[in-house]
């Protein structure tokens, strides 16, 4: 009996240290399933805080595209959109990947919010799908609208995503998007660049006007030359806007994303040009304007 008591105790020792270190096992992994949560967590808060010091960076480029490039805009008379890459870049760091990408869409290239809902003939060149959808929100008069405007209407109607997105190149994604179609800040006077708005859009304008040349346009644009429009601003008949075609944009905005790790963050800026008066120098008391663009709307990117 004293051999089957002993053979007793080893068995039940041997069953209390297993059942020990299935525990400690299984704390040992929570333990680590804690601490890779921890370490995921910190590393995406450090690829968020680094993604949002890019995007202020952002502005030295796109600064220097409004300032050098901006106004030399020509896009086809194909062109379905009025919108151009301005930075696309890639690299890695101390084992990290980052990518920006920023692109410009053309404010004076797109269908004013507050036109688009009267029944203005610029109201005719967009699809119904972008005009239920323009139609489905209120906006009081003299009220800045912005995107984030449609943004509520996302949940309750399933509706896409008002901001278009960053790659020029897919048409398909942007044939219905808001962003890509609607000015929020195009406002009075109402600016159309013959040069980047789509053909329908500046055809429209110029029956609004009472003016021709689309043909020189279409010509023009398709030969990467800059189309001018006729004439300065007027109060287009009918309307209660006042309509200047115009062969550049003062109004510009940017889908801005910024991918660090596993961490993607977007962000929709206006800009626009701020005038300043400044006093000439030496014993002049004469004063001029000096242009410098400046962001007037920044929106997170909602999906």
């Amino acid at each position: 009996m004293s051999g089957d008591a002993a053979t007793f105790r080893r068995g039940v020792a041997l069953l209390i240290v297993m059942a020990t270190l299935v525990l400690i096992s299984a704390a040992a992994a929570i333990c680590i399933s804690a601490s890779a949560t921890i370490q995921a967590a910190r590393r995406i808060q450090t690829c968020a805080m680094e993604s949002d010091d890019l995007s202020r960076a952002c502005d030295r480029p796109i600064q220097n595209w409004l300032e050098t490039k901006s106004a030399k805009v020509v896009l086809p008379s194909t062109a379905a959109r009025p919108c151009v890459e301005v930075l696309h870049d890639e690299w890695s760091a101390h084992g990290q990947q980052y990518e920006v990408a920023i692109t410009a869409f053309d404010q004076c290239g797109m269908a004013p919010i507050g036109i688009a809902r009267s029944g203005s003939p610029l109201r005719s060149s967009l699809p119904s799908e972008v005009l239920r959808r323009l139609d489905a929100v209120s906006i009081t008069a003299d009220f800045v609208a912005g995107l984030d405007l449609f943004v509520d209407l996302l949940d309750e109607h399933r509706e896409s995503s008002p901001f278009p997105c960053s790659t020029v190149a897919d048409k398909s994604a942007m044939a219905s998007c808001l962003g890509a179609m609607i000015a929020t800040h195009n406002r009075d006077p109402v600016r159309i660049n013959v040069n980047t708005a789509p053909i329908e859009l500046v055809q429209a304008a110029l029956a609004m006007s009472g003016r021709g040349g689309i043909q020189q346009i279409i010509a023009a644009r398709d030969q990467g030359k800059q189309a001018f429009a006729a004439g300065g601003s007027m109060d287009a008949q009918s309307s209660k806007f006042a309509l200047q075609l115009v062969s550049a944009s003062t109004i510009w905005s940017f889908r801005v994303d910024i991918r660090v790790g596993p961490v993607l963050r977007s962000w929709w800026e206006i800009y626009e040009p701020r005038r300043r008066e400044i006093l000439q120098p030496s014993n002049s008391k004469a004063k001029s304007s000096q242009r410098k663009w400046e962001c007037t709307q920044r929106l997170v990117v909602t999906q």
